[in-house]
């Protein structure tokens, strides 16, 4: 993995540390510091791929880690892994759906005025059921199946 890295960082820094040896040590000995006028293209692009490498390394570590590529393969197959210690709440409990006539909710979706509504017992006591047996399976009369 390093070497692949430090291949990347050499392919892409040296053409800056060349634009810079031949500004500051071969031009400032053989001419009066005039730069030829492909130089600053040259620079520029030199740039250019130094920016590119700082944004390409982030990658390069990413990818070439075994942790990261496993992790990746699991997002792109949608593989969930369950936490063996996470405990189940709904193993024993069956749903079901309270009748309309015992329901608080549907009370004010029924046209339920507000003067009715004072003196509604099911709006402000609730249901019988929640009184009478927490047994769900003893109150029939109560659930839609």
């Amino acid at each position: 993995m390093a070497s692949i890295v430090i291949v990347f960082f050499i392919f892409y820094w040296s053409p800056l540390q060349a634009a810079t040896l031949y500004s500051k040590v071969w031009l400032s000995g053989t001419q009066q510091g005039e730069l030829p006028p492909w130089f600053h293209h040259f620079q520029y692009t030199s740039m250019l791929l130094v920016h590119f490498n700082c944004a390409l390394n982030p990658f390069l570590y990413a990818v070439l880690s075994k942790d990261f590529r496993r992790s990746l393969f699991r997002v792109v197959r949608c593989k969930v892994t369950r936490q063996s210690g996470r405990p189940n709440l709904t193993i024993e409990f069956e749903w079901h759906h309270i009748k309309s006539d015992v329901n608080p909710a549907d009370s004010l979706s029924r046209d339920l005025c507000a003067e009715d509504l004072i003196g509604n017992k099911l709006w402000w006591c609730g249901p019988e059921l929640l009184y009478i047996d927490t047994n769900f399976s003893n109150n029939q009369d109560f659930f839609m199946y």
